[in-house]
């Protein structure tokens, strides 16, 4: 059988096609700004934890990098816990919310005073990064729940495993494969030519 090169150059080219696209890609979404996270205790119906809410919504769209991890401690026992470990941790007063974490500084409450002193440390940890304070201090948040995320954060949360280059990789394979059942396709359509005795 005699292969032609026509075809497989094609496929050859559109696979570096495909992958130089996705490199391209992947080089943009890769965001330098180290992460800021800020962890965040409410309680539904406390005024001041609604007051900080929107704030911290705008400090989000100021600075991408921020990962808000929000927790409602009202209805959430595990989530209370947190908050009370947390406080042991760093040694801040845990009698009421909202509570705002943001590297090794913690805020009781919410007020103008305390919106620029969040922006501050926002700020002096965009340059070098503030990671989630329960990774540092090795506490369990695994029965915890977030609140308040962001569609960015819920989807970093629950992003597949799944690489997008193996999505790429997917649909290059399943277009071989189609090129190799139509070529056999158009082969057993031809006749075979007969022998003449």
């Amino acid at each position: 059988m005699r292969v032609k090169r026509k075809p497989i150059l094609i496929i050859a080219f559109l696979i570096m096609a495909l992958l130089a696209v996705y490199g391209t890609v992947a080089a943009q979404s890769n965001s330098d700004d180290p992460a800021v996270v800020i962890t965040f205790f409410w309680r539904e119906g406390c005024s001041h934890c609604a007051e900080e809410k929107p704030f911290l919504q705008e400090l989000m769209a100021q600075y991408p990098q921020i990962y808000l991890r929000a927790y409602e401690v009202y209805d959430s026992q595990a989530n209370l816990d947190y908050l009370f470990a947390l406080g042991d941790a760093m040694s801040f007063e845990t009698s009421g919310v909202p509570v705002t974490v943001i590297g090794d500084q913690a805020w009781v409450g919410f007020s103008d005073e305390i919106g620029t002193e969040l922006s501050a440390a926002v700020a002096a940890c965009s340059n070098d990064g503030c990671g989630d304070p329960a990774d540092k201090f090795g506490l369990d948040t695994s029965g915890t729940v977030r609140s308040l995320q962001t569609a960015g954060e819920t989807a970093a949360d629950t992003e597949s495993t799944t690489s997008p280059f193996v999505w790429v990789l997917a649909v290059v394979a399943l277009v071989l494969v189609a090129y190799g059942v139509g070529a056999l396709l158009r082969q057993a359509k031809k006749k075979p030519a007969r022998k003449r005795h």
